[in-house]
This record gives C-alpha cells, structure tokens and sequence, in this order.
C-alpha cells in the first residue's frame, strides 16, 4: 500500500505510517472542529461535511484514531438536524419507550435515570444488539450510532439530554461532567469524583448482567450522587 506522500529516503516504513496517521488525525480534529462550531446546520452544510469525511477516510491508509469519533459526529450531525422535531413531538406523549443498545454502562444508566427522574416518569425501556435497528414510530432511540438523542460533538448522551431539554439544576450539570470524563475520558471537566464513580460503575457492570437491573442500580448510584452535589450546590 502506497502512502499519500513522497517517500521519504531512509525512514522507515513504520514511521512514515505514523507520519500518515498523524496528518491524517490533524485533519479530522479539524473536521470535528468545525462540526462543533455549527450551532445549526443546513442541509448543504451537512452535505458538506461529509464530503470533508469522505476525502479523509480516502487518504486514511493506515486507520487514524480520530476516525471513529469525525464519522460519529458527522453523523449526530445529521441526526439532530432531521430528527429533531419528530423527537420532541414524541416526548410529549408521555409513556414512551426508550431504546437503546444492550450492555448499558455509564452514559446509558445516567440518561436512563434522567430520564425517568425529570423527562418521562412513566418511561420504558428496550435494550437491542446491531448498529441498525428498528424502531417503532412511538420509540425513542437514545445513545445509538443511528438516531434519537446521542452524542453530538464531545457532548456525550446525558449532556445531549440536559442541554436539549433546558435542564439547569447545577447538580445535574455536575453529574453530566462526571460522566462525560468517564465516558468519552478525554479529561475535559477532570473531575475529582470520576474514578470514584466510574469504580461504583465497573462494579454495577461486573455484578448485575441484566440490563433492567442495571438500570436500577444505576439510578440508586445517580440519585445518591445528585443528593450529594444538590447539597454542595446549596
């Protein structure tokens, strides 16, 4: 396989690959940039991007780590523009069932507890394998690589969740950064609470196979958390 660059006489293969991931990353960073900065995006601004994406994966030989997290924002791109309005006609029915995929960890548990706790008491939730599953009209996908409410630039599912249902309670936000540093674990908020947690959660995973329980012992972990900061924040 033939690198995009002149070769380079004397260097080894090996770092000249890494030159290619490295230049390769550069350029996603860049695309994922500038998906954060469209606070709105039209259909050509959309299309746009994932021309920017398609060009780099072309060039992208030797598989750039910062492939996985340009494609997944492109396409929460898409995602909330086209579903935006659907979603919130759905959340006013309340009741709804609430999909996401099997095996639930951190982001899951906490959006399922904010779910039930301030969106829709009332809630049910299904757990599906596969990338591409298929939804009812009356389901509401959330942290799934295909739909609903999921990540979106660097905000992970819970923080997509608080911001677009104009949560403000202080507590709250505090969760959703704990969260995010174990989630997405790029050390933005550096929270001191996160290994804490993030240990609490490994046990919960460890322990508890199903994901109804999961759920469950998720929300007792969570609203204990949201008690604790509630009174820090008071």
């Amino acid at each position: 396989m033939l690198l995009d660059s002149d070769f380079i006489e004397g260097v080894p293969n090996g770092v000249l690959e890494q030159m290619a991931r490295d230049e390769r990353d550069r350029e996603y960073r860049e695309l994922l940039d500038a998906v954060k900065s469209l606070a709105t995006a039209s259909d050509a601004d959309i299309a746009r991007v994932r021309r920017q994406l398609a060009d780099i994966v072309k060039r992208d030989h030797f598989g750039a780590a910062g492939r996985d997290a340009a494609e997944f924002a492109v396409r929460a791109l898409g995602q909330r523009e086209s579903q935006a309005a659907s979603e919130i006609a759905i959340v006013a029915h309340k009741g709804a069932t609430w999909v996401t995929r099997a095996g639930v960890k951190v982001d899951r548990m906490a959006s399922a507890w904010l779910i039930r706790r301030w969106i829709d008491q009332d809630a049910t939730f299904r757990f599906v394998t596969g990338d591409h599953t298929v939804t009812e009209s009356h389901e509401i996908r959330f942290d799934m690589f295909d739909g609903g409410f999921t990540h979106i630039g660097d905000r992970c599912t819970l923080e997509v969740l608080i911001h677009h249902f104009g949560l403000t309670d202080p507590a709250l936000n505090v969760i959703a950064e704990v969260v995010h540093d174990i989630d997405v674990k790029d050390g933005k908020f550096a929270r001191p609470e996160a290994d804490g947690v993030a240990a609490l959660i490994d046990g919960i995973v460890t322990t508890v196979p199903d994901d109804v329980d999961r759920l469950e012992a998720g929300a007792q972990l969570f609203e204990r958390l949201y008690a604790a900061f509630s009174r820090k924040a008071a």
